[in-house]
């Protein structure tokens, strides 16, 4: 049977309300921060780094801090989710619960390695663009180039683990009392965020990722009410 440890049961519940509560609708501040940076700025948030995100860079450099400060937490409204359900199924499945953990823990920190990268690089490239003459601003456009594959890289890193978390949590066995809804919803996260469709159907939109944002706020609240019901063992 599942129980949480008894010495543990505050912290899963914990982690229950912060999943309902905060990571929840944190993923649902996506759309009016991309409409924020988009009317601030006159170019969409995490703009590579081709002129336009040189100039904007360099132009709204509390805009950009803004941003990926905003991408770096969204990782804790992942990670602290997935480190409560750790928690709560490490009894009974601890192979499980470790791999989960590792998942989470990787994310958490490719994601962060991204965020620091693109603070102390975007900006003072950004700056030194706008101050450069004709042959400067060419020269650092590769600069850009060069950084937006690095970002590219440490997205993927990011961004795979989570899927497999998402996957991991809907196979858990049936013993663990997971509802249809919460599985279906994790194949629906680990599809549209894992897969790139967007860009293989070359749609100038990203509509699947952008499913995929809409669906986790459903996905950590039904998430939150499974890890209050978890029972907790006696003392």
């Amino acid at each position: 049977m599942l129980q949480v440890p008894a010495g543990y049961g505050r912290g899963v519940r914990l982690g229950a309300l912060f999943t309902m509560w905060i990571a929840a609708p944190w993923a649902l501040l996506v759309f009016p921060l991309a409409i924020i940076v988009q009317n601030v700025t006159g170019a969409g948030p995490y703009h590579p780094l081709d002129a336009a995100g040189l100039e904007q860079a360099g132009k709204f450099p509390a805009m950009i801090m803004l941003e990926h400060a905003f991408d770096g937490f969204w990782h804790f409204a992942f990670f602290l989710p997935l480190l409560a359900v750790t928690v709560a199924i490490a009894r009974r499945w601890p192979a499980r619960a470790a791999l989960l953990f590792f998942l989470a823990a990787a994310s958490l920190l490719f994601g962060w390695a991204k965020t620091l990268i693109a603070i102390y690089t975007v900006l003072p490239v950004g700056a030194h663009y706008m101050a450069a003459d004709a042959a400067g601003k060419a020269a650092i456009l590769a600069t850009g180039t060069s950084y937006d594959g690095l970002y590219t890289g440490l997205q993927s890193m990011d961004t795979y683990p989570i899927v497999l978390a998402f996957i991991l949590v809907a196979l858990l066995p049936a013993e663990s009392g997971l509802s249809r809804w919460i599985r279906g919803l994790g194949w629906v996260l680990a599809v549209t965020l894992g897969v790139p469709f967007d860009d293989l159907l070359g749609l100038s939109l990203p509509v699947f990722f952008l499913v995929g944002i809409v669906v986790l706020p459903a996905f950590f609240i039904l998430l939150g009410r499974w890890l209050i019901r978890v029972p907790i063992s006696s003392p």
